[in-house]
């Protein structure tokens, strides 16, 4: 939960001179930009609960001239009663957060590490716990004050950092997890990279070296989601394709291998010694051949009864080129279709369209450039390919 604060009374915001743990003080813009998350609000119901004595829902001077940010107390006091309330202390929680580009889904990933590697419970990864999970590969990363312990703010920081670097690298969260998947089922030394011989019996794309960073030989985490990116942009795939699959080779290929077989596979049976497939390939007993290649049979391209990831790769790069847009650019398009649609008939036409120019939602010469066949309708298809034309 978020919602944006803004304050509509600029007068109340005079503020002090002070710092924010060494960062620069916040200007009045800064806090009217902010996002309070529900994070910042529990954080500041929590700061209370310790340093609110009386009960009264506010620290007065006595009560917050114990906190460690005592001298930066005059920025976030909004009304300049002297007082901080619950409120005001979110704030704050708030302003410190933004300055590290921390978001909820870091916020989110961050717990999620915690409830599995805390095991006690005090809210940081104690030594004893981080040698244990072997978790984080890169501890002293996390650890900015070299304590020998990550907090769950020190573990949010750098999960922020990675994350904007991720960005910055053109990666996304989908590259990152299939990385994170593929070094997971691989790495058989779990050293977090990939040598030659884990690399042999990985599924990885083609010239896959060429991402070796740093030229070890080796590919880390960072190495294959950039490989990932690259390989999906190559391939004009979306990151729903990638989703797709994923999710195709979740539920068909039980061993990971990067192959479906849905019929006699010479080769697969020769590796397994003449062991049944179906039992010892990617299959078992309870996802029969038939239903398997009715599933995914239209992906084999070769007809070899053997669905590799590169030929549903190929089969989803050409629906991707052939639809000329992505599903975001399909999502932005039934928004609009839903929201101008008035008369539901599944278009829009001229005098629909007339309604969203007014609204400065869609260009008037949206009919020239976006309606294909000419036919006087804009379908959703034809909406989804006129946003794609427009990148």
């Amino acid at each position: 939960m978020s919602f944006r604060f803004q304050v509509l009374m600029l007068g109340c915001w005079l503020l002090a001179a002070g710092s924010v743990s060494g960062q620069d003080r916040p200007a009045n813009t800064d806090l009217m930009q902010l996002e309070l998350l529900q994070h910042d609000l529990k954080q500041a119901s929590r700061l209370l609960t310790v340093y609110d004595r009386d009960d009264s829902k506010a620290l007065e001077k006595s009560e917050y001239e114990r906190l460690a940010w005592k001298d930066e107390v005059s920025d976030f006091d909004v009304d300049k009663n002297g007082e901080l309330t619950h409120l005001e202390v979110a704030i704050r929680f708030a302003f410190v957060r933004s300055q590290d580009e921390i978001t909820q889904a870091d916020i989110n990933k961050a717990n999620w590490f915690m409830n599995r590697h805390d095991k006690n419970r005090n809210d940081q990864l104690d030594p004893s716990e981080i040698e244990k999970a072997n978790w984080p590969p890169n501890p002293e990363d996390f650890d900015t004050n070299r304590d020998g312990i990550i907090s769950s703010h020190e573990m949010a920081v750098q999960l922020a950092f990675d994350r904007g670097l991720r960005q910055e690298l053109g990666i996304d969260t989908v590259d990152h997890s299939r990385a994170a998947r593929t070094m997971g089922q691989f790495d058989t030394d779990q050293d977090k990279q990939l040598s030659r011989a884990e690399r042999e019996n990985a599924p990885l794309p083609d010239g896959n070296m060429k991402f070796d960073e740093d030229g070890d030989g080796l590919l880390s985490p960072l190495d294959l989601a950039t490989m990932y990116a690259a390989h999906r942009k190559e391939m004009g795939l979306s990151k729903f394709d990638v989703q797709k699959l994923q999710g195709i080779f979740a539920r068909h290929d039980k061993d990971g291998d990067g192959r479906i077989v849905i019929g006699p596979d010479l080769k697969a049976a020769a590796k397994h010694s003449g062991v049944d497939e179906i039992e010892s390939i990617s299959l078992g007993k309870s996802n029969p051949l038939t239903q398997v290649k009715a599933s995914v049979g239209k992906f084999d391209a070769n007809k070899d009864n053997v669905v590799t990831i590169a030929e549903v790769e190929a089969h989803l790069a050409a629906i991707r080129k052939r639809l000329g847009y992505a599903q975001t650019e399909y999502l932005k398009a039934r928004t609009i279709l839903t929201r101008y649609d008035t008369d539901r008939s599944r278009h829009i036409e001229p005098q629909e369209l007339d309604t969203a120019v007014d609204a400065g939602q869609l260009p008037k010469n949206l009919f020239q450039t976006a309606d294909q066949n000419k036919d006087g309708k804009i379908t959703i298809e034809e909406l989804a390919a006129h946003f794609a034309s427009e990148k």
